[in-house]
């Protein structure tokens, strides 16, 4: 029988498998000795984009959607990101 401190543990993150299975992990448990751990892959947006926060300057009426469209085009002028 195992005891809790000789069960195997995620190489991520440190906890046991037990953990993950209860807790919802966002990664699958790595365990195995000598496995590279996974790393989650982040995809960076070509610039910092809010839509709570857009919205919110909108209703308050900073802002109007129009506002947001003509800011959008210098951004994508000056920077040269397309999408």
């Amino acid at each position: 029988m195992t005891s809790p401190t000789d069960e195997e543990k995620c190489t991520t993150c440190g906890q046991a498998r037990a953990w993950h299975q209860e807790n919802n992990s966002h990664h699958a448990f790595n365990g195995k000795l000598g496995q590279t751990p996974m790393r989650p892959q982040v995809k960076a947006a070509p610039w910092p984009f809010d839509p709570v926060l857009r919205q919110a300057l909108i209703d308050k009426g900073i802002l109007t959607p129009e506002d947001l469209t003509v800011a959008e085009a210098k951004i994508r002028a000056i920077s040269g990101v397309t999408q």
